[in-house]
């Protein structure tokens, strides 16, 4: 299982308590050893793609863990889960409880992070029922993340999920949660299972760029702001919101075979000011410039702390919302609406005006697991010499819109125009 963007889960499994689990939650109610383990979690993020759950250490995230242990039959049956919160020290966590007991087995595990059954915008429903048999194939198709309502804000928050890892390196690639056996002592009578947790769901961005008029075929050219009194969306400080929206985003994600619903009903997001916003501090002489972020598989590590020198002097980079993708990713899309507002600013630092609007749309947007969609926004100045004064909000400019995907490193070009 590939290791770079994952969330790895250290469970230290504290040897041998024996006790009995007559009122434990994660009690067995198969024929099993009474020998109990109690488990203690550690957690570290380990060479992970930017991660803005990673960067927000201050503040408690949800976790899930759910026990699964194997049948003489090869099948399982759930022995249990647990719902908790934690906060990080840097990359790193811990949780414990004494009542978080297991019987020594041999188990499978799923991990949640950032989501639990707690969550309020998302329900997570698994296989709970202690006494069905089930493969782990079934297990798998029972895992299923969904919005909660029609009126859920389109913005579900970054994601994590995976299974428990056996650490040999010849079974590390197979399918999500390998066994393991809680009976092996390792030093200091601990066991060690790690579980592994990708990124599950997409995230989509946006760039804002200022271009010559297109003349010819290969005479384009990006300008760059002259002063950073101006850029992209009028003087500074006019940029009041940004809203995204799509009426067709999923609804819910699975490991199993679902096909995804999507909602009828219309999802949005909405950020003020310059919220996730970086503009961009990269300058030529002349007022040319070539904004090179984001570039493929080089840049995955970047996404979370957006470069400014690598974007175009008051052209900007948007950090978007996080959804849930498309199970089948081959059919499904959504149809993308940004709805940009201004203050009114006249001048830098000037007074008030009327409220400006902008709407841009992209079409044909594919939610994947574990990528950045990228839309770019390009517009078209009114010549070839830069001038600050004009913007998004200018009502003659014309658009073309670019939709790339990052994260995995795979840039995909189609090109609409609008």
């Amino acid at each position: 299982m590939k290791k770079n963007g994952f969330y790895l889960l250290v469970l230290s499994v504290l040897l041998p308590i024996f006790i009995s689990c007559e009122n434990n939650e994660l009690n067995s109610e198969f024929e099993s050893s009474k020998d109990v383990i109690t488990v203690r979690f550690t957690g570290k993020v380990v060479n992970q793609l930017s991660s803005r759950a990673s960067q927000d250490e201050a503040s408690l995230k949800e976790l899930c863990i759910v026990a699964y242990r194997k049948l003489e039959n090869g099948k399982y049956q759930c022995a249990g889960f647990k719902n908790t919160s934690v906060a990080s020290d840097g990359n790193e966590f811990t949780w414990s409880d004494s009542e978080f007991r297991l019987n020594v087995g041999v188990y499978r595990f799923l991990g949640f992070y950032n989501v639990s059954q707690n969550n309020a915008q998302l329900d997570l429903a698994f296989n709970t029922d202690m006494a069905a048999e089930k493969t782990w194939q079934e297990i798998l198709d029972a895992v299923i993340i969904s919005r909660k309502s029609v009126n859920t804000e389109l913005n579900v928050n970054e994601i994590f999920a995976g299974g428990s890892s056996d650490n040999n390196p010849e079974t590390e690639n197979n399918a999500i949660a390998e066994d393991v056996d809680l009976s092996k002592n390792s030093e200091d009578n601990k066991v060690i299972v790690n579980l592994v947790l990708s990124r599950i769901n997409s995230r989509i961005d946006f760039r804002f760029l200022k271009f010559s008029p297109k003349e010819a075929p290969g005479s384009d050219m990006e300008q760059c702001y002259l002063t950073s009194d101006f850029n992209i969306f009028g003087p500074k400080g006019n940029l009041k919101s940004i809203t995204t929206s799509t009426s067709n985003a999923s609804d819910k994600w699975t490991w199993g075979q679902l096909e995804s619903a999507s909602f009828t009903a219309l999802h949005q997001s909405t950020t003020q000011g310059e919220t996730n916003v970086t503009l961009g501090t990269l300058f030529r002489e002349g007022g040319n410039a070539s904004t090179d972020f984001p570039n493929g598989d080089a840049d995955k590590d970047k996404l979370e702390n957006i470069p400014a020198e690598r974007i175009a002097q008051g052209a900007a980079y948007y950090k978007g919302v996080y959804i849930l993708p498309f199970v089948n990713v081959e059919s499904k899309t959504f149809d993308l609406k940004v709805e940009l507002k201004g203050n009114g600013l006249d001048e830098p630092d000037g007074v008030l005006g009327e409220e400006q609007t902008r709407l841009l749309e992209a079409d044909g947007v594919a939610a994947e697991s574990n990528k950045v969609t990228v839309v770019t926004f390009k517009y078209r100045a009114s010549g070839n010499d830069p001038d600050d004064k004009e913007n998004i909000f200018n009502p003659t400019i014309t658009y073309e819109v670019i939709i790339n995907t990052v994260w995995n490193g795979i840039i995909n070009g189609p090109s609409i125009d609008v």
